[in-house]
């Protein structure tokens, strides 16, 4: 296949012009929000930052040292099915999440993950070592409700790290604008993001034949309940619809559910299950969203550091 060619559309002009109007409102209001919030942003930080000019000087520069911080996680994740005829999926997971502050509202944040595959089966001691994409994002809230309620937007410049990515994807970078809410009843806190992600593939094809997803908006909803001081359980879940060169639809999702104990506020422990796929069923028309599969799902333990 000569993939230095761009494939022809395979849909209607009709639905290009539909799909074309529409997504140039969607990204036109997202991008209007996230310009609009980080505006305000802006206006706060700067009467922030008079406002500090007054204030008395920290010797020691501890205020300095707050706006960096790092988390780091370490997990053990396996396969819940354990058949006879399936190899023992086991991986080790670091992911490095670094931020700082930029003003009280602002945040730069990066984060990759570094995971260790053990191949074969159990007993071998055959181990790859693989790198996830770099994700590098400008963060922050803008406007306020009672609540408390405050409305959230990230720009997010994606970088290909993985291997995958890079050598079989092609994939050259992405874009993605995020806006949503962060919202807090006494125990329950929610999170939700709407994004669009704009891909930059080489070829409109991998190297191994499967269509790449050119343009795809993502649906990002948490749902965190704390026990107490320490103990909380929280669900979060993403749902992708993408669209590939060639016009065609393609929708995955991914959910997580865990359980989180914080011993302090720079260390905890976590566990639970994930599980993760097509949204749709093989007929194209029925739902496939599953919190649980007993032969897909995967369970994992960790730990998390924050410094």
């Amino acid at each position: 296949m000569n993939t230095n060619v761009r494939h022809k559309k395979l849909f209607s002009m009709e639905r290009f012009v539909r799909f074309f109007t529409d997504s140039i409102r969607l990204i036109s209001f997202v991008v209007f929000g996230f310009f609009y919030g980080f505006f305000f942003n802006s206006v706060l930080a700067q009467d922030s930052q008079v406002a500090q000019s007054v204030a008395p000087l920290v010797a020691d520069g501890s205020a300095e040292k707050s706006k960096f911080q790092t988390t780091i996680a370490l997990d053990y994740e396996t396969l819940v099915a354990n058949e006879a005829n399936q190899d023992k999926r086991v991986d080790l997971n670091l992911t490095i999440n670094p931020a700082y502050s930029l003003t009280s509202k602002m945040r730069l944040v990066a984060k990759t993950i570094v995971t260790q595959h053990q191949l074969n089966k159990p007993s071998s001691n055959k181990f790859e070592t693989e790198v996830t994409d770099t994700l590098i994002s400008l963060i922050g809230t803008s406007l306020e409700f009672p609540g408390p309620t405050k409305i959230a937007h990230g720009l997010t410049v994606i970088v290909p790290t993985n291997k995958t990515s890079a050598t079989v994807n092609r994939l050259k970078g992405a874009i993605r604008v995020n806006n949503g809410f962060d919202t807090d009843w006494n125990s329950v806190s929610v999170v939700y993001r709407l994004g669009v992600q704009r891909n930059f593939h080489e070829y409109n094809v991998s190297a191994v034949g499967s269509p790449n997803i050119e343009w795809a908006l993502r649906n990002v909803l948490e749902l965190t309940y704390e026990f107490s001081e320490k103990a909380s359980a929280k669900f979060s879940g993403l749902y992708i619809q993408g669209r590939t060169y060639g016009g065609f639809e393609k929708a995955t999702y991914l959910s997580d559910i865990s359980l989180t104990y914080s011993y302090t506020r720079s260390f905890g422990l976590t566990g639970g299950f994930s599980n993760e796929g097509s949204a749709l069923a093989a007929n194209g028309v029925d739902s496939n969203l599953k919190f649980y599969d007993d032969k897909a799902s995967a369970w994992k333990v960790g730990v998390e550091v924050v410094f």
